[in-house]
């Protein structure tokens, strides 16, 4: 027992009770400090959660007020079109049902020109023939461009 290299370990044998109680407060203390920042952060999360759904209540609200008031007009998958607006001009070349409906809010002169007028306009009156093809043609390939750009807008 009285050998140096084994006193260090009888030493620290003999302060067992004392270390292993000095141990025990160390992890209580950790552990309530611990469960104290777990239970904040439950906190705020809960309340955080809570006032996002309030607000996301408020804005719907709100929508449906705007909308229910005439204040801001419903046009989900609507355009607004103005005078002069060529429609169905795909459907005019490739003969596939039609991909929009068109409902005029005030009275409005509609001039249809269907595939049967285009033909007999090629056999007339070829050169207007041909300027309303360029024309159409033009309005379907700035309509593609616009398309083109929404869609690069939205994966960027």
């Amino acid at each position: 027992m009285a050998n140096r290299k084994t006193a260090a370990e009888l030493r620290s044998y003999g302060m067992r009770g004392f270390l292993l109680d000095q141990h025990r407060a160390t992890m209580a203390a950790e552990t309530a400090a611990d469960l104290a920042v777990v239970r904040s952060q439950t906190a705020t999360r809960a309340a955080g959660g809570a006032l996002g759904g309030i607000a996301a209540i408020g804005v719907y609200v709100a929508l449906g007020w705007l909308l229910s008031t005439g204040r801001v007009p419903l046009a989900a998958g609507h355009r607004w079109l103005g005078p002069g607006v060529v429609v169905g001009e795909i459907t005019l070349y490739t003969g596939v049902a039609r991909t929009a409906d068109v409902i005029a809010e005030t009275r409005s002169v509609v001039l249809r020109i269907g595939r049967d007028t285009i033909e007999r306009l090629e056999a007339e009156e070829p050169e207007t023939a041909a300027m309303l093809h360029r024309w159409l043609a033009t309005t379907l390939a700035e309509r593609l461009t616009d398309t083109i750009g929404a869609v690069d807008a939205l994966l960027d």
